[in-house]
């Protein structure tokens, strides 16, 4: 039986591991988080007239704010590197026990020292910013495992009745998830803290030979309070409508794919797969009728390559949910960014090479670009490691900043590019934004993730992508 599939938890349908996103448009759990710097639109402009002694100063931001969390803890002890723009070092400090170092003023680049869970299999994971300017926030948060957590509550899910032709049944509680055994008989669904809120969706899909038939649902679920069950049912079965994506402009010499995803209660339920050829009828997608709040969907042209890299460009768009049982969602690709056509890897110096990049045409729409590099630390079963970097829109070529000689293991010998891209979104406005949004530095983000959330607003996300190696 087919599990659904959260675009929350994984990439949809054949894309590289970032794609799954559109037009312009978050932290933990997925979830594509807006700086908490309120509105980004700008305040309105005071009329002209005499000084005022009781008109407030105006506050130019001064200094940097870097925040390091695991998980949603501080992080102390981390090591936090200043550099000019040469990539020398300015300033080397740790963090205190709130997780944070500050400096009063601005230094060109910021380079946070983190090491990765070991159960993520990457050791050293720097996350360098560059373009720094006072009055950014930073924040690096380190990824928690999800088996070290247990569950907490359950909802125990029952049906009214079967559906007519299902061969099998699947529930999913927020983004958590259980198989139903005897849709006579109630689901236990476990929950954990990384998949459920303090009100969630729970959706239930009636499974047929090839898709889904039916759905059944319920929203606003509180959730337990402390390892107890919640009742949720008997749910009713109702059928599908379709769910229709379209394009136009499709570009030549590239393999095409969709995505459709319902948000309720802050998740993105995959309600099903898509049928159907882009360049023709379009691509159907099983809808369950009156659940989601908002919809998202997505379109990707990765173009084909023989080498291990490649061009991918994707359009997410989230919208309110359309009336009607079978809605159409038409994209116009000649809006993708332009394409990356390659990469290259200097090193010149070893310990701090060069990376160059190109682009089909001018990225001069774009918010900001992320770059990871990888390498070996070499002997037998040895980790790897990865380094992520913010870069500011137009940059098209870095220089790995120093790193002190007491910190070996954070030397990027014989790296290789495992992705860069670059996004615009119509949530994003400026790179300021996006050096505001946490950074995971085991997945890469947030370019990379910003592809597998759900958008927290109606808009559009643009990415254009690059596949390098991928260990």
């Amino acid at each position: 039986m087919r599990h659904l599939r959260f675009l929350a938890l994984a990439a949809p349908v054949v894309i590289l591991p970032l794609v799954a996103c559109e037009d312009d448009g978050g932290g933990s759990s997925g979830v594509f988080e807006v700086p908490e710097t309120g509105t980004f639109e700008a305040g309105p402009v005071p009329e002209a007239g005499p000084p005022s002694e009781a008109a407030p100063d105006v506050v130019v931001p001064s200094g940097v704010t870097v925040t390091v969390l695991d998980g949603t803890t501080p992080k102390a002890d981390v090591r936090v590197l200043f550099h000019d723009t040469t990539g020398a070092i300015t300033g080397d400090q740790k963090t205190n026990a709130t997780g944070r170092v500050v400096a009063a003023t601005a230094p060109a680049m910021v380079t946070v020292l983190t090491l990765a869970p070991a159960q993520f299999g990457t050791g050293p994971s720097p996350v360098t910013y560059v373009g720094v300017a006072d009055g950014d926030n930073l924040v690096v948060k380190l990824p928690r495992f999800e088996n070290e957590v247990p569950a907490e509550g359950s909802y125990t899910v029952s049906l009214a009745a079967p559906f007519d032709g299902a061969i099998g049944y699947y529930v999913n509680a927020g983004t958590c998830g259980a198989s139903v055994g005897d849709p006579a008989q109630p689901t236990v669904v476990p929950l954990y803290p990384y998949c459920v809120g303090a009100t969630n969706a729970v959706l239930v899909s009636a499974e047929g030979e090839v898709n889904t038939l039916a759905f059944a649902f319920a929203k606003n679920v509180a959730k337990p309070v402390g390892a107890t069950n919640v009742n949720v049912g008997p749910l009713t079965f109702a059928a599908r409508g379709t769910a229709t994506i379209t394009a136009t402009n499709l570009p030549a010499n590239t393999s095409r794919s969709t995505s459709f995803n319902a948000l309720a209660n802050g998740v993105a339920f995959s309600t099903g797969s898509g049928i159907g050829l882009l360049n023709e009828s379009g691509v159907a997608y099983p809808h369950a009728i009156g659940f989601a709040d908002a919809i998202q969907t997505s379109v990707a042209a990765a173009e084909f390559s023989e080498g291990p890299g490649g061009s991918t460009r994707v359009i997410v768009r989230r919208e309110a949910t359309p009336a009607g049982a079978n809605p159409t969602f038409a994209y116009d690709l000649a809006t993708l960014l332009p394409a990356l056509t390659g990469v290259t890897v200097s090193q010149a110096t070893p310990s701090r090479p060069d990376v160059t990049w190109t682009s089909a045409s001018a990225l001069t729409g774009a918010d900001a670009g992320a770059i990871e590099l990888s390498w070996s630390l070499g002997g037998q079963g040895a980790a790897s490691a990865r380094w992520t970097f913010i870069v500011p829109p137009g940059t098209t070529t870095i220089k790995v900043p120093a790193v002190p000689a007491d910190a070996p293991d954070f030397v990027p010998s014989e790296a290789q590019v495992r992705f860069f891209g670059f996004v615009e979104s119509t949530l994003l406005p400026n790179y300021a934004a996006v050096k505001a949004l946490p950074i995971d530095p085991v997945s890469g983000g947030p370019i990379r993730e910003l592809a597998d959330m759900p958008l927290p607003a109606n808009g559009t996300v643009r990415l254009t992508t690059w596949g390098g190696n991928r260990g």
